[in-house]
């Protein structure tokens, strides 16, 4: 059947609840009192774009699928090159716009939104505002926007000798503004894969098993409330420092943001501990029953999901480091090897439109659920370094814009993963092609099943249409070989700390229950002093 309007009415509907979530979760998160509503507007609708792009991954999937009759193996009589030419155009620039808000976003908006936020409260400088100060600090990412644009538009790269296989030859065609945007979108995608590596790599592996032993309730009010008591002594060591009334007005900036920060996570450790504390002897069992089955069912799926996710990769990287030609061709392939468990669901599913839409959405929004796990565990900051806390109510809006940044620059990464993790079904879908012709000369298996193939990327191109996302992605990694070596080892590098996070979670110590005097602590937590 021809693709008409529905998948792009479903697509219409989820960038919709895509917009929808990323506003909703970035009002939970933002700080009850000091909160910035340009900041939190902005981030929502960052985020929200680079939700659309997931959305609009299994749509091209669909379309370029659905121009196929699977049960001949050959196009329907329909899709002639003219009207798959433009359905291909169509989905390449809805990309190319999206990617190039994305880099936009990502080198000018965030930046902008950062200083801006950061240097709101600063009482130091009076020669600069915020708002100029700020747009002289995001022009410095803005530029390098601009120059790497260049450079992949412009730079010579090492030649590469034109090979058999006409796919092949296809990724060196190009004009200049897509070698720019493709080299923006590789550079975007690294940086996302080394936050898959740092933040979703064990966010995966733990967050699940974190919901299946999940710990008791009185625990984490002990957690709490240690928690709450080293808070207060952060507090009282930066009072200390500046002696006197008016401490917070003599303060230096840094120090300021420091006691902001502190005060914003005392306020919401002290709500949770008090809304918490009343409960310890009224919880209805039966509920709590059930909420403790609802999670450990939550998290083996979760974990389930997982587990399948990388074992896909890792069966795709095996076997294209045995079968490709290596760094020379950025392991890139073009057969198919043994078809990935990730790979069978998604093909099932896309035989049941939407199906394969909602596994690809989960596992997108997935990711983006274990960077913020992460993050609310560790804290959200540079290179290591914590700056702030992550947390429902009480996130101040430099740490909403560099959260939000670490969920964007994920999306382009975590492609790259779903290509590498099912490869057959991000690059043609269910398209089948017939190997033998019938008396008329065109393809159909009707009467002959046993010719009737998967697509592969050696396929005739009048019978086979590669999605255009794994085209855009695969021309940056082979036009550009580093990136296509770089990709590979950083892949390895996801999974191998996906596992040690396994073996790491299951053997660390639990801690003990707790005792009398851990309980009469918690029942009398609420008298507290407030500092």
């Amino acid at each position: 059947m021809r693709a008409t309007w529905e998948p792009w009415a479903l697509y219409a509907f989820l960038t919709m609840g895509g917009f929808g979530a990323a506003s909703g979760m970035i009002n939970w998160l933002q700080h009850k009192r000091e909160y910035d509503g340009a900041v939190t507007n902005t981030v929502g609708i960052a985020l929200g774009i680079a939700l659309s792009i997931v959305a609009l991954v299994p749509i091209d999937i669909y379309i370029v699928s659905s121009t196929s009759n699977i049960a001949i193996g050959a196009k329907h009589a329909w899709a002639t090159s003219i009207a798959v030419l433009e359905i291909t155009s169509t989905i390449k620039i809805l990309y190319y716009i999206l990617f190039g808000m994305l880099a936009l976003i990502c080198f000018g908006v965030l930046p902008f939104m950062y200083f801006y936020s950061d240097d709101k409260n600063n009482l130091d400088d009076l020669y600069s505002t915020p708002l100029h100060k700020a747009f002289a600090l995001s022009a410095v990412p803005a530029g390098i926007l601009v120059v790497l644009m260049l450079i992949g538009a412009y730079m010579r790269l090492p030649p590469i000798l034109p090979t058999n296989t006409p796919w092949f030859n296809s990724l060196l065609v190009q004009n200049g503004y897509e070698t720019g945007i493709s080299f923006i979108i590789g550079i975007i995608s690294f940086v996302g894969l080394i936050v898959m590596v740092t933040h979703v790599a064990y966010g995966l592996s733990h967050a699940g098993l974190f919901l299946i032993h999940q710990k008791r309730k009185e625990l984490d009010d002990i957690d709490v409330i240690g928690s709450l008591n080293n808070v207060r002594s952060c507090i009282d060591a930066l009072h200390q420092k500046y002696p006197g009334s008016n401490a917070e007005r003599r303060m230096k900036a840094q120090d300021r943001r420091k006691l902001q920060s502190l005060q914003s996570e005392q306020r919401y450790l002290e709500n949770r501990l008090t809304t918490r504390i009343p409960a310890v002897d009224t919880d209805n069992d039966s509920l709590k029953t059930i909420q403790q089955s609802a999670e450990a069912v939550g998290g083996v799926l979760l974990l389930a999901m997982a587990i399948v996710f990388v074992i896909s990769i890792m069966a795709t990287l095996i076997d294209h480091a045995l079968r490709s030609c290596g760094a020379q061709c950025s392991f890139l392939v073009t057969t198919f090897g043994t078809v990935t468990i990730l790979d069978a669901m998604l093909y099932a599913g896309l035989n049941m439109f939407s199906i394969d839409v909602v596994l690809v959405l989960v596992l997108a929004y997935y990711m983006i659920g274990c960077i913020f796990y992460m993050m609310k565990q560790y804290g959200v900051g540079v290179v290591g370094f914590s700056l702030y806390s992550l947390a429902p109510g009480s996130t101040l809006p430099q740490a909403l814009v560099l959260f939000t940044s670490a969920a964007i620059v994920s999306v382009p990464a975590w492609i790259y993963l779903m290509i590498i993790a099912a490869p057959q079904y991000m690059a043609f879908g269910a398209q089948t092609v017939c190997n033998v012709m019938d008396s008329t000369g065109k393809r159909n298996c009707t009467l002959t099943p046993a010719q009737l193939y998967s697509c592969q990327f050696t396929s005739p191109v009048d019978v086979c249409t590669p999605s255009i996302i794994s085209t855009l992605v695969s021309r940056y990694l082979y036009t550009l070989p580093l990136f296509g070596t770089g990709f590979y080892s950083v892949s390895w590098i996801f999974c191998i700390v996906v596992c040690i996070g396994v073996v790491m979670t299951v053997w660390s110590p639990q801690k003990k229950p707790l005792d009398q005097e851990h309980a009469h602590l918690i029942t009398n937590a609420s008298t507290v002093s407030r500092r």
